[in-house]
């Protein structure tokens, strides 16, 4: 007796597209301007444009949010700024050299230095913010923003756009993320579906010639 058929549908469903793990660059402007606009609530302190400051950061570094809750000024430099992280078992601290865009240039130098924490004027106490509530706070400003998503979106974007401009360069996105292992690296390199799209309309082409 021959089996039944079998529906791979339902045996090995469709994984979501990568698109639904990044933000697009229209999108991200939505982030900024409803960063920006956050930053002037009443539920906010200190200067009311660190909060609009803090997201171009995390997003054109590709920075883990607790990572630039403990950036401080020594570790900023005119070109780079360095990103600490704890690694392996021993949890031991390592850094990463990050190049810097003007655009975070230019917000940097805006920041004051009354504290030895660049992004402190966002806790209540001017002391280092707390992950768990900038991450809440991120929440809200995605939400301004009328989108889904967290923080570490911004991450996965930035790694993925970075393979896509160095052509899946496992090397250079390992770098600036600051993975100890490769394969992590890996999971951030996946073909955005505007990629896939431009593939198939490419092959599809060929095919006509």
């Amino acid at each position: 007796i021959d089996p039944p058929p079998v529906d791979w549908a339902d045996v090995m469903p469709p994984k979501a597209p990568a698109r639904q793990l990044t933000y697009t660059e229209a999108e991200r402007e939505r982030i900024i301007t409803a960063a920006y606009e956050y930053a002037k609530s009443t539920r906010t302190v200190g200067d009311d444009r660190l909060w609009g400051h803090y997201v171009l950061t995390l997003m054109r570094t590709g920075a883990r949010p607790g990572e630039l809750c403990d950036l401080k000024w020594p570790d900023v430099h005119d070109e780079h700024i360095v990103l600490y992280s704890k690694k392996g078992k021993g949890k031991v601290l390592k850094g990463r050299s990050v190049p810097l865009s003007d655009d975070v240039k230019d917000v940097l130098d805006e920041i004051d230095r009354t504290s030895d924490y660049v992004f402190a004027g966002l806790s209540q106490d001017g002391r280092k913010m707390n992950v768990q509530s900038l991450v809440r706070s991120f929440k809200s400003i995605v939400t301004k923003a009328g989108l889904p998503g967290h923080a570490y979106i911004l991450r996965h974007t930035f790694g993925t756009y970075v393979a896509r401009e160095t052509g899946g360069n496992p090397a250079v996105v390992q770098a600036l993320m600051g993975h100890s292992d490769v394969g992590t690296t890996m999971n951030y390199i996946k073909p955005l579906e505007d990629d896939m799209r431009q593939a198939v309309d490419a092959y599809s082409k060929k095919g006509d010639e």
